[in-house]
């Protein structure tokens, strides 16, 4: 009999958790395990805003002089709408 697992090895899911969302001043982002260099933040026309670089499982989105709305994060294949109010 075959063995299922076999030819399968290190497969980790990536699940991202963005919060609070809506913000006031800040969005965290847990990644968990990971192997992300960076994170960029967009505006919802695709304008690149920031390349954060991933050091650590939680990154931090200080809002500061963005103004009040919708934008987008790119987390490798994955992509979050962020919304600062």
């Amino acid at each position: 009999m075959a063995n299922p697992s076999a030819g399968i090895s290190n497969i980790i899911k990536t699940h991202y958790r963005v919060y609070p969302n809506p913000a006031s001043q800040k969005v965290s982002i847990d990644l968990g395990a990971t192997n992300l260099k960076s994170i960029q933040l967009y505006t919802i026309n695709g304008q690149l805003l920031r390349d954060i670089e991933v050091t650590e499982t939680k990154i931090d989105i200080e809002k500061g002089s963005l103004p009040n709305g919708l934008y987008i994060l790119k987390m490798g294949n994955t992509t979050a709408k962020i919304i600062f109010e």
